[in-house]
């Protein structure tokens, strides 16, 4: 029974209340703001209509290409495609492929390298790559 009287009087001080001595107090230390994040840099803008392909581009690492189609000139619902290849020609991703009036969105990709672009679409279209 002495042992049971013991552990309640030890178990006192559980996790959620450690005792505090003075050699491992803490005081309260400035802490680093976090990191601003860099605004992602243009590496191509490019606006059109029907079938495209872009100059050479060169990612660091991650990038990501922001795109915007719309077929009100085409006057109906049109298909919009990208197709992403690499500076020597293979084919690397089919960044979006979408039927419908209009649409956007943002591809991302995760390797460094030169890439260049080819749309497809009946209707106009924006991309901009930021890398």
């Amino acid at each position: 029974m002495l042992f049971i009287i013991g552990v309640l009087a030890n178990g006192s001080h559980g996790p959620s209340s450690p005792a505090i001595s003075p050699s491992n107090s803490t005081t309260n230390q400035p802490t680093a703001a976090p990191a601003s994040p860099v605004a992602a840099k243009v590496l191509l803008d490019k606006t059109g209509s029907g079938i495209n392909k872009t100059p050479s581009f060169t990612a660091a690492g991650n990038w990501e290409i922001d795109w915007s189609y719309d077929c009100s000139n085409f006057g109906q619902s049109g298909n919009f495609a990208i197709i992403v290849y690499t500076g020597d020609g293979s084919l690397y991703d089919v960044a979006a492929n979408q039927l419908g009036a209009k649409g956007s969105d943002v591809s991302n990709e995760h390797q460094g390298g030169t890439y260049y672009l080819q749309m497809n679409s009946e209707c106009d279209w924006h991309v901009i790559v930021k890398g």
